[in-house]
């Protein structure tokens, strides 16, 4: 394919198919093109098939529309050649590596010295809260775990790449640096643990009718934060754009 052919997802993806670059491109203009992605500000990840040579690119839910997204990308791409030094800086990490199935996400700058410290710090406090969370009815977990791989990553990445892969939160994480938002499956199962987990617990504790109010209120307030976060949805209809769009994906040899 000489000609990268491009598909617009109507939940803020963009599909790329090129395996001139994916899949037979040098290494050095498939990183610039990781790197330029990355540049752009409402670009969340690039997940890329290198089997089959494409690229599905992940928008902020609540960005602008993905047309003019596209064309800042394309701006970005058509820049110089990236300096050698600066493809040592790479602003991503990567969420998932199975089977030729890369997904990179974007990557905030790491901290040092005493930062590290204090983050570090904040990183395990925040997990204790969604510990916590998970114990007592109406303390909300989402908000907690996220906090906490915000600041583990960026001191802590052994320490995130575990929160990454555990069952507890590994899918709640996974959601959130792939997409910014929620999957519906993880939405309703979140929802469906924080009613099981009210109803068990004021079942046994069968708390007074002057105490009940502030649980209560914490338990819609966790509610409705998972209900608010944004939520994404696979499987919709893409929209091709023309073989002839004027977009230059790197130099792919």
């Amino acid at each position: 394919m000489s000609h990268p052919r491009i598909l617009l997802h109507r939940n803020r993806t963009i599909r790329i198919d090129y395996p001139r670059l994916f899949r037979d491109g040098p290494a050095i203009s498939y990183q610039e093109f990781l790197i330029r992605g990355f540049e752009v500000e409402e670009v969340v990840s690039v997940e890329v098939d290198r089997n089959a040579g494409s690229a599905v690119v992940h928008l902020h839910p609540r960005c602008e529309a993905a047309t003019r997204v596209l064309a800042r990308l394309a701006e970005k791409l058509r820049e110089s050649r990236i300096r050698a030094s600066a493809l040592l800086r790479c602003p991503y990490f990567i969420l998932q590596d199975k089977g030729g199935r890369i997904i990179y996400c974007k990557a905030p700058e790491t901290v040092t010295g005493i930062r590290r410290l204090v983050y570090g710090g904040l990183g395990f406090m925040f997990f204790g809260l969604s510990i916590v969370g998970l114990a007592v009815p109406g303390v909300p977990t989402p908000p907690f775990v996220i906090v906490s791989s915000y600041f583990a990553l960026r001191c802590l990445p052994r320490f995130n790449d575990r929160l990454l892969r555990s069952w507890l939160f590994g899918s709640i994480l996974q959601d959130w640096h792939q997409h910014r938002a929620l999957r519906r499956s993880t939405q309703k199962r979140l929802l469906i643990f924080t009613v099981i987990l009210f109803s068990v617990t004021f079942g046994v504790i069968r708390p007074s009718a002057s105490s009940l109010p502030i649980p209560l209120l914490l338990s819609l307030l966790s509610v409705g934060f998972v209900v608010w976060m944004p939520t994404v949805e696979d499987g919709q209809d893409l929209d091709e754009l023309p073989h002839q769009e004027p977009m230059r994906l790197a130099r792919a040899g």
